[in-house]
């Protein structure tokens, strides 16, 4: 595998009208409209020529220092691999060579998507994480089955929330 890396918008607008499991929120006309305190740009790795990983940031500046954070309203940001390509060696070669040509930087912060099971080169590179967790609700054919399989707190704070007893579809 030969990757390459590239630092282009217009490529990454290309690549996202096939790129379909991207959350809205690393979506170009996304971050267009909510960073506006920064910049965004974003890395695009390469084999070939094909695009098999991204990575889009958000730039802010704080005196002299530029640092990597979450722009307002983004949930999840950080890198983006292909699903063909999410396999351990490869993902380590692909962070790695993101890592190598992100610009200077006196910080970084990423809520990475839940897609993204591995950061050890991340690790290797020095930076720290905090755990989070994330649940995704997949089964929503059947909202009472659901319900009825949710712990009992659960379903009282649901039942507060919304000054029902029960949940229906």
């Amino acid at each position: 595998m030969k990757l390459k890396v590239l630092k282009s918008k217009a490529h990454y607008h290309n690549w996202l009208r096939n790129a379909p499991d991207l959350p809205i929120f690393v979506q170009d006309w996304y971050l267009d409209a909510v960073c506006q305190e920064g910049f965004w740009d974003v890395l695009l790795v390469f084999d070939g020529d094909e695009v098999i990983a991204s990575l889009p940031f958000f730039v802010k500046k704080k005196l002299q220092f530029q640092y990597i954070t979450m722009p307002p309203f983004v949930k999840t940001m950080g890198p983006f691999v292909c699903a063909t390509h999410r396999i351990l060696k490869q993902e380590h070669e692909i962070f790695k060579i993101l890592l190598a040509h992100l610009p200077s930087i006196a910080g970084f912060k990423q809520q990475f998507h839940p897609t993204v099971s591995n950061w050890l080169p991340f690790y290797w590179q020095g930076f720290q994480q905090t755990t989070r967790y994330t649940y995704r609700l997949n089964e929503l054919q059947n909202l009472a089955s659901l319900y009825n399989r949710i712990n009992r707190n659960m379903r009282r704070n649901i039942k507060k929330s919304t000054g029902s007893s029960h949940y229906s579809n």
